[in-house]
C-alpha cells in the first residue's frame, strides 16, 4: 500500500506489516488555514502560517483553524483488476506533541482531511504542533506512521511602551528632556514613535526622546500633559501613555546694569560727559520695561564738585560734570520690579591735565626802555596760568620782572650794543607745570 501526495517530497517509512514483500509507503498533506493565508507544506516539513482571530471578534480568544489532508495516499496492491484487494483506505490521525502549557487540543477525526480549530479563552495558541497520520487498507494492513510539523505563529500583538519618563517638576525656562521606549512583539524595537500634547502633534518618526524649552508666561504653576504611542510596522498602534510636566513659573533672575558709553571714557572740565544706562535688560520676561535707576558717584579728585545733570541719578539717561581733572568713578545699579538689584556697572571718566606750554620770546630793543610780556598756552583751558623765573643772563641790561599779576618785564640797556636772556615756566591753574622752560632773548643795538 502506498499513501502518496503531490508533494515534491515524501516521507517512506518501513511498514509495520508487508504483504508480497511490498513495503507500505505514506506521504501526508497537511493545511494551516487561517484568515490570512493558506499554506501547505510536504512530509516532515514545518507549516508556518499567523495565527487566525476567531470569526466573532466579541469572543476575546485566539484561534487557528488546522486542515491535515491524506487524500492522496494509496495502496500499490489496490488495483481495478483485482476485487480482492480492491478497497477504501482507513486514516488514523493522533496529535503527537506541540501544544503550549494549557492548550487543549480537540479530538482529531480518522478522516482523509480532518478539520478542526485550536483555541483557548485564557492561552495563547500560538507554538509548533507535531501531527502522525497511520493508515489501513481493507485487509487491515497498517503503514509505517508518517509526521507533519505545523507551527502557528502569534496574531500581530500590539506594540508596547516598555519605559517612559515619570511625571516631572521643572522650571520655566528649563531644558527638558521626556524618552520613551518601545517594544513590538514580533520587531522588536522596529517602531515608530508620536509625541503629542493635547491632540497636538509635536514629533513622528524613529526618535524615542522629545526634548523643549519649558515655557510659562503666567505667575502660577502649569500642568501641561504630553502623551506618547508607538505603532508597528503594520500600522497597529500600543496603548498610550502619558507624563505630565508641571512648570513652575520663572524664579526671579537677577537684572543686569548696562552702561552704554563701557567702562571708561574722557571728559573735559566743566562739561557734561553723556551716561546712558537704557541697554540695562532683565532676563526674566516683560520687565526690562519696569527697571529703576540709580547712578552714583564712587570716587572724584579730592576738592572736586561733580554735577549730574541733565538728567537725575534715578534717570536711564543723565550726564555728569566734574571740575578738575583726574579720574571720577561711577556705577549704575539697576532694581527689578521685585526689589532685586543688579550688580553694580562701573565706569571711570577721565579728566586729563596736560602740561601747559610757555613760549618763547625775541625782544629787539631801538630805545632806552623796552616793556614786554611773556606768555603761556594751555591745552585744557585750565587758566590763568602762572610764571617762575628760572635763571637770567642779562649783562650791562638792567631787567625787573613783575609776574604777580601780569607777566610783565622791563628791560632798560646800560651799553650798546648788549644782548641777555632769561628762562621762565608756567602753571596752570590747577599748579600743573610745563614740561619745558622757554628762553627769552632781549637784544639792543
Amino acid at each position: 500500500m502506498i499513501i502518496s501526495s503531490n508533494f515534491v517530497q515524501s516521507f517512506t517509512g518501513e511498514p509495520f506489516n508487508k504483504k508480497d514483500g511490498v513495503p507500505l509507503k505514506l506521504n501526508i498533506l497537511a493545511f494551516l488555514e487561517s484568515s490570512l493565508t493558506t499554506l501547505s507544506r510536504s512530509l516532515e516539513s514545518t507549516q508556518v502560517c499567523h495565527n487566525a482571530i476567531s470569526s466573532s471578534t466579541s469572543s476575546g480568544f485566539e484561534s487557528a483553524q488546522i486542515t491535515l489532508d491524506g487524500s492522496q495516499s494509496s495502496d500499490p496492491e489496490d488495483t481495478n483488476d483485482d476485487p480482492d484487494t480492491l478497497g477504501v483506505l482507513s486514516y488514523f490521525w493522533e496529535y503527537v506533541s506541540g501544544a503550549p502549557a494549557g492548550v487543549v487540543l480537540p479530538p482529531i477525526a480518522n478522516v482523509q482531511k480532518p478539520q478542526f480549530i485550536i483555541s483557548d479563552t485564557t492561552n495563547p495558541v500560538a507554538g509548533v504542533y507535531r501531527f502522525k497520520l497511520v493508515v489501513r487498507d481493507s485487509g487491515n494492513k497498517e503503514s509505517t506512521a508518517a509526521f507533519v510539523t505545523v507551527t502557528v505563529k502569534p496574531v500581530n500583538a500590539p506594540p508596547d511602551i516598555i519605559e517612559l519618563s515619570p511625571d516631572m517638576t521643572v522650571s520655566a525656562g528649563d531644558q527638558v528632556t521626556l524618552n520613551g521606549l518601545g517594544d513590538d512583539p514580533e520587531d522588536g524595537s522596529n517602531v515608530t514613535y508620536n509625541w503629542t500634547s493635547n491632540g497636538i502633534p509635536l514629533i513622528t518618526g524613529n526618535s524615542s526622546s522629545l526634548t523643549f524649552t519649558a515655557i510659562n508666561d503666567t505667575d502660577q504653576a502649569i500642568v501641561v500633559t504630553f502623551t506618547l504611542q508607538v505603532f508597528d510596522t503594520k500600522g497597529l498602534g500600543s496603548v498610550p501613555r502619558t507624563v505630565k510636566v508641571t512648570i513652575n513659573p520663572p524664579s526671579n533672575q537677577q537684572p543686569i546694569a548696562i552702561i552704554k558709553q563701557g567702562n571708561s571714557g574722557t571728559a573735559s572740565i566743566n562739561k557734561p560727559f553723556d551716561l546712558s544706562g537704557s541697554g540695562s535688560t532683565d532676563p526674566d520676561p516683560g520687565e526690562s520695561l519696569t527697571l529703576t535707576y540709580r547712578w552714583t558717584l564712587v570716587s572724584s579728585p579730592p576738592g572736586s564738585t561733580t554735577l549730574f545733570g541733565p538728567g537725575t541719578q534715578n534717570d536711564p539717561v543723565t550726564a555728569i560734570r566734574g571740575n578738575m581733572p583726574g579720574n571720577y568713578v561711577v556705577s549704575l545699579i539697576v532694581t527689578d520690579i521685585n526689589g532685586l538689584d543688579s550688580e553694580p556697572a562701573i565706569i571711570t571718566i577721565t579728566i586729563p591735565n596736560q602740561a601747559p606750554i610757555a613760549n618763547q620770546l625775541v625782544v629787539n630793543g631801538f630805545s632806552t626802555i623796552e616793556i614786554f610780556t611773556v606768555t603761556g598756552t594751555d591745552p585744557d583751558g585750565n587758566l590763568p596760568l602762572t610764571f617762575e623765573l628760572i635763571t637770567d643772563t642779562v649783562d650791562d641790561l638792567e631787567v625787573s620782572f613783575d609776574f604777580s599779576s601780569f607777566p610783565e618785564v622791563r628791560a632798560t640797556p646800560l651799553d650798546l650794543p648788549v644782548k641777555g636772556s632769561f628762562q621762565f615756566h608756567v602753571r596752570d591753574s590747577f599748579g600743573k607745570r610745563s614740561v619745558n622752560p622757554a628762553t627769552v632773548e632781549v637784544k639792543f643795538n
